[in-house]
Protein backbone atom coordinates (compact mmCIF):
# COMPACT_ATOMS: atom_id res chain seq x y z
CA UNK A 1 0.00 0.00 0.00
CA UNK A 2 1.40 3.32 -0.99
CA UNK A 3 1.84 6.12 1.47
CA UNK A 4 -0.75 8.11 0.50
CA UNK A 5 -3.34 5.25 0.43
CA UNK A 6 -2.44 4.02 3.47
CA UNK A 7 -2.45 7.92 4.68
CA UNK A 8 -6.76 8.25 3.87
CA UNK A 9 -6.88 5.00 4.83
CA UNK A 10 -5.81 5.57 8.63
CA UNK A 11 -8.08 9.56 8.47
CA UNK A 12 -10.81 7.43 7.03
CA UNK A 13 -10.49 4.78 9.79
CA UNK A 14 -10.21 7.22 12.64
CA UNK A 15 -13.20 9.77 11.37
CA UNK A 16 -14.89 6.54 11.47
CA UNK A 17 -13.85 5.13 15.15
CA UNK A 18 -14.83 9.38 16.41
CA UNK A 19 -18.43 8.75 14.58
CA UNK A 20 -19.08 5.46 16.55
CA UNK A 21 -17.74 7.49 20.05
CA UNK A 22 -20.01 10.60 19.36
CA UNK A 23 -23.12 8.07 18.83
CA UNK A 24 -22.36 6.27 22.30
CA UNK A 25 -22.18 9.37 24.04
CA UNK A 26 -24.97 10.80 22.60
CA UNK A 27 -27.04 7.72 23.61
CA UNK A 28 -25.56 7.46 27.14
CA UNK A 29 -26.61 11.41 27.95
CA UNK A 30 -29.69 11.18 25.81
CA UNK A 31 -32.02 11.27 29.39
CA UNK A 32 -29.68 13.44 31.49
CA UNK A 33 -30.96 16.62 32.20
CA UNK A 34 -34.72 15.74 32.39
CA UNK A 35 -34.76 16.64 28.72
CA UNK A 36 -37.74 17.78 26.82
CA UNK A 37 -38.43 15.46 23.69
CA UNK A 38 -40.13 17.52 20.91
CA UNK A 39 -41.62 16.15 17.45
CA UNK A 40 -39.44 17.99 15.61
CA UNK A 41 -36.16 20.54 15.79
CA UNK A 42 -36.07 23.44 18.05
CA UNK A 43 -34.84 26.15 15.82
CA UNK A 44 -35.86 29.13 18.15
CA UNK A 45 -36.31 28.87 22.11
CA UNK A 46 -38.10 31.67 24.74
CA UNK A 47 -38.57 31.11 28.28
CA UNK A 48 -41.31 33.35 30.43
CA UNK A 49 -42.65 32.45 33.18
CA UNK A 50 -42.81 28.44 33.85
CA UNK A 51 -42.87 27.55 29.88
CA UNK A 52 -40.49 27.07 27.33
CA UNK A 53 -41.81 28.63 23.88
CA UNK A 54 -40.38 26.87 21.41
CA UNK A 55 -40.44 27.48 17.32
CA UNK A 56 -40.25 24.09 15.74
CA UNK A 57 -39.27 22.96 12.04
CA UNK A 58 -42.82 20.73 12.22
CA UNK A 59 -44.42 24.45 11.62
CA UNK A 60 -45.40 24.59 14.67
CA UNK A 61 -44.86 27.45 17.97
CA UNK A 62 -44.92 24.84 21.19
CA UNK A 63 -45.59 26.05 24.18
CA UNK A 64 -43.89 23.63 27.10
CA UNK A 65 -44.81 22.99 30.72
CA UNK A 66 -40.97 23.44 32.04
CA UNK A 67 -41.89 21.39 35.16
CA UNK A 68 -43.51 18.32 33.67
CA UNK A 69 -42.10 18.72 30.15
CA UNK A 70 -45.16 18.07 28.64
CA UNK A 71 -46.70 20.34 25.71
CA UNK A 72 -49.59 22.87 26.98
CA UNK A 73 -50.06 24.28 23.52
CA UNK A 74 -49.73 24.50 20.34
CA UNK A 75 -50.32 27.49 17.65
CA UNK A 76 -50.16 26.86 13.93
CA UNK A 77 -49.40 29.46 11.45
CA UNK A 78 -47.30 28.61 8.85
CA UNK A 79 -47.03 26.38 5.47
CA UNK A 80 -43.13 25.87 6.51
CA UNK A 81 -40.55 25.25 9.60
CA UNK A 82 -40.71 28.21 12.08
CA UNK A 83 -37.52 29.72 12.62
CA UNK A 84 -37.94 33.25 15.36
CA UNK A 85 -40.05 34.31 17.85
CA UNK A 86 -41.11 37.67 19.87
CA UNK A 87 -43.71 38.55 21.94
CA UNK A 88 -45.92 41.66 22.12
CA UNK A 89 -48.25 43.31 24.61
CA UNK A 90 -51.04 45.45 22.83
CA UNK A 91 -52.62 48.01 25.31
CA UNK A 92 -56.42 49.41 24.23
CA UNK A 93 -57.40 51.72 26.87
CA UNK A 94 -57.54 49.92 30.03
CA UNK A 95 -57.67 46.11 28.04
CA UNK A 96 -54.56 44.29 27.26
CA UNK A 97 -53.36 41.45 25.06
CA UNK A 98 -50.17 39.25 24.84
CA UNK A 99 -49.34 37.75 21.52
CA UNK A 100 -46.52 35.42 20.12
CA UNK A 101 -45.38 36.61 16.54
CA UNK A 102 -43.46 33.58 14.90
CA UNK A 103 -41.45 34.12 11.42
CA UNK A 104 -40.86 30.92 9.55
CA UNK A 105 -39.46 29.79 6.11
CA UNK A 106 -42.70 30.63 4.66
CA UNK A 107 -41.44 33.86 4.40
CA UNK A 108 -44.35 35.03 6.91
CA UNK A 109 -44.66 36.79 9.91
CA UNK A 110 -48.06 35.81 12.12
CA UNK A 111 -49.46 37.32 15.10
CA UNK A 112 -51.22 34.76 17.73
CA UNK A 113 -52.72 35.15 21.35
CA UNK A 114 -51.11 33.25 23.92
CA UNK A 115 -53.95 32.19 25.33
CA UNK A 116 -55.91 31.33 22.60
CA UNK A 117 -54.91 29.72 19.33
CA UNK A 118 -56.83 31.48 16.31
CA UNK A 119 -54.25 33.47 14.00
CA UNK A 120 -55.03 37.21 14.28
CA UNK A 121 -52.87 38.65 11.40
CA UNK A 122 -50.42 37.45 8.85
CA UNK A 123 -48.12 39.12 7.03
CA UNK A 124 -46.04 38.29 3.91
CA UNK A 125 -42.54 40.36 5.01
CA UNK A 126 -40.12 38.85 3.16
CA UNK A 127 -38.97 37.75 -0.53
CA UNK A 128 -36.97 34.81 1.60
CA UNK A 129 -36.71 32.97 5.19
CA UNK A 130 -37.34 35.08 8.21
CA UNK A 131 -33.92 35.10 10.62
CA UNK A 132 -34.76 37.17 13.48
CA UNK A 133 -37.69 39.26 15.00
CA UNK A 134 -37.56 41.92 17.22
CA UNK A 135 -40.28 44.01 19.12
CA UNK A 136 -39.15 47.53 19.95
CA UNK A 137 -42.36 48.16 22.57
CA UNK A 138 -41.65 52.48 22.82
CA UNK A 139 -41.89 53.04 19.24
CA UNK A 140 -44.44 50.23 18.75
CA UNK A 141 -42.77 48.53 16.13
CA UNK A 142 -41.28 45.27 14.80
CA UNK A 143 -38.22 44.37 12.98
CA UNK A 144 -37.73 41.46 11.21
CA UNK A 145 -34.45 40.14 9.21
CA UNK A 146 -34.28 37.68 6.84
CA UNK A 147 -32.02 35.47 4.12
CA UNK A 148 -33.21 38.30 1.45
CA UNK A 149 -30.50 40.44 3.06
CA UNK A 150 -32.99 42.95 4.05
CA UNK A 151 -34.51 44.71 7.23
CA UNK A 152 -37.91 45.60 7.44
CA UNK A 153 -39.95 47.80 9.89
CA UNK A 154 -43.57 46.70 10.85
CA UNK A 155 -46.01 49.25 12.78
CA UNK A 156 -47.24 47.53 15.81
CA UNK A 157 -49.77 50.13 16.31
CA UNK A 158 -51.62 48.56 12.72
CA UNK A 159 -52.29 44.97 13.98
CA UNK A 160 -55.87 44.70 13.28
CA UNK A 161 -57.56 41.05 12.92
CA UNK A 162 -57.27 39.76 9.57
CA UNK A 163 -55.02 42.34 8.18
CA UNK A 164 -51.08 42.09 7.90
CA UNK A 165 -49.29 44.80 9.39
CA UNK A 166 -48.00 48.05 7.37
CA UNK A 167 -45.15 48.77 6.55
CA UNK A 168 -42.63 51.39 8.17
CA UNK A 169 -39.69 51.28 6.33
CA UNK A 170 -36.35 48.70 5.58
CA UNK A 171 -32.89 48.25 5.77
CA UNK A 172 -31.01 47.15 2.27
CA UNK A 173 -27.31 48.09 3.22
CA UNK A 174 -26.32 44.64 3.91
CA UNK A 175 -24.42 42.38 1.34
CA UNK A 176 -25.36 39.18 3.35
CA UNK A 177 -28.26 37.53 5.05
CA UNK A 178 -29.11 39.23 7.99
CA UNK A 179 -28.45 36.74 10.94
CA UNK A 180 -28.71 38.77 14.39
CA UNK A 181 -30.42 42.24 15.63
CA UNK A 182 -31.01 43.92 18.64
CA UNK A 183 -31.65 47.58 19.89
CA UNK A 184 -31.19 50.15 22.50
CA UNK A 185 -33.69 52.97 23.62
CA UNK A 186 -33.71 56.08 25.76
CA UNK A 187 -36.63 57.45 25.70
CA UNK A 188 -38.16 57.83 21.92
CA UNK A 189 -34.54 57.36 20.93
CA UNK A 190 -33.74 54.20 19.69
CA UNK A 191 -30.41 52.42 18.30
CA UNK A 192 -30.19 49.23 16.11
CA UNK A 193 -27.56 46.62 15.55
CA UNK A 194 -27.49 44.41 12.65
CA UNK A 195 -25.47 41.90 12.01
CA UNK A 196 -24.79 39.30 8.77
CA UNK A 197 -23.34 36.28 8.00
CA UNK A 198 -20.13 37.95 7.22
CA UNK A 199 -19.39 39.11 10.56
CA UNK A 200 -20.15 42.71 9.75
CA UNK A 201 -22.64 44.69 12.36
CA UNK A 202 -23.88 48.22 11.54
CA UNK A 203 -25.37 50.29 13.83
CA UNK A 204 -28.36 52.49 12.90
CA UNK A 205 -29.99 55.45 14.74
CA UNK A 206 -34.31 55.56 14.15
CA UNK A 207 -35.48 58.55 12.89
CA UNK A 208 -38.98 58.91 12.68
CA UNK A 209 -40.60 60.85 9.76
CA UNK A 210 -43.27 62.89 10.01
CA UNK A 211 -45.78 60.99 7.73
CA UNK A 212 -48.96 59.21 8.40
CA UNK A 213 -48.96 55.91 8.00
CA UNK A 214 -46.24 55.85 10.59
CA UNK A 215 -42.43 55.55 8.83
CA UNK A 216 -38.96 55.30 10.10
CA UNK A 217 -35.56 56.20 8.36
CA UNK A 218 -32.76 54.00 9.69
CA UNK A 219 -29.55 56.64 9.68
CA UNK A 220 -26.32 54.58 10.12
CA UNK A 221 -23.82 55.55 12.53
CA UNK A 222 -21.08 53.03 12.09
CA UNK A 223 -19.80 49.68 10.87
CA UNK A 224 -17.79 47.24 13.13
CA UNK A 225 -15.69 44.38 12.13
CA UNK A 226 -15.24 42.43 15.26
CA UNK A 227 -15.83 38.89 13.34
CA UNK A 228 -14.87 37.01 10.17
CA UNK A 229 -17.61 34.54 10.17
CA UNK A 230 -21.61 34.58 10.43
CA UNK A 231 -22.47 36.22 14.04
CA UNK A 232 -24.96 33.93 15.45
CA UNK A 233 -26.40 36.15 18.17
CA UNK A 234 -26.15 40.27 19.20
CA UNK A 235 -27.79 41.59 22.28
CA UNK A 236 -27.34 44.64 23.74
CA UNK A 237 -27.06 45.15 27.71
CA UNK A 238 -25.19 47.32 30.72
CA UNK A 239 -24.25 49.66 27.97
CA UNK A 240 -22.29 47.37 25.77
CA UNK A 241 -22.98 45.03 22.97
CA UNK A 242 -22.62 40.93 22.94
CA UNK A 243 -22.53 38.99 20.46
CA UNK A 244 -21.66 35.09 19.50
CA UNK A 245 -20.47 33.64 16.37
Amino acid sequence: MQTTDKSNFLRAEAELALDEARKVKAEKTKDLGQPIKLAGIALDIHIKDQFAWIAENTQVVRKVDLESGKTVQLFRGHTAPVTCLAFYEKIAGSSKRKFVISGSWDKVCSFLPLKTKELVSSTPAHADFLKVLLVIPALHLLVSSSSDKIVQFWDLSSLEAGKPLASAGSISAHTRPVEAITAKTEGDVAVLYTADTMGIIKVWELVKEDSKPTRWRAVQKDELYYHRTKINEILYGHGQIWTGV
